[in-house]
């Protein structure tokens, strides 16, 4: 992932975060596990990786949104949420 695409990326999360009305601690652990993230497999644009981002983030933080509804206010379809937070999950070994 480049620095650029991580860039429009975390603008995507910082964004989708504000529009879902979640906590500053959700937004800044969704950016956090972004800086971690080195690619997702599943995940085809920066839409897609910000939902699986910020979905993760928002179980993490206790700050719940459907996927569904994280998937509309970035734009990313709905069915890739799953796979790419999965593909997240995997990647950093995360219990959420």
């Amino acid at each position: 992932m480049s620095d650029t695409d991580r860039k429009d990326i975390e603008e995507l999360v910082r964004d989708g975060a504000s529009q879902l009305g979640f906590e500053e601690a959700t937004e800044t652990k969704a950016v956090e596990v972004l800086e971690e993230v080195d690619g997702v497999e599943a995940a085809e644009t920066p839409n897609e990786v910000a939902a699986g981002v910020l979905y993760g983030a928002s179980l993490f933080c206790n700050d719940k949104a459907t996927m569904r509804e994280v998937a509309e206010v970035v734009d990313a379809p709905p069915e890739t949420v799953r796979e790419v937070y999965s593909d997240i999950v995997s990647q950093l070994g995360l219990g959420i």
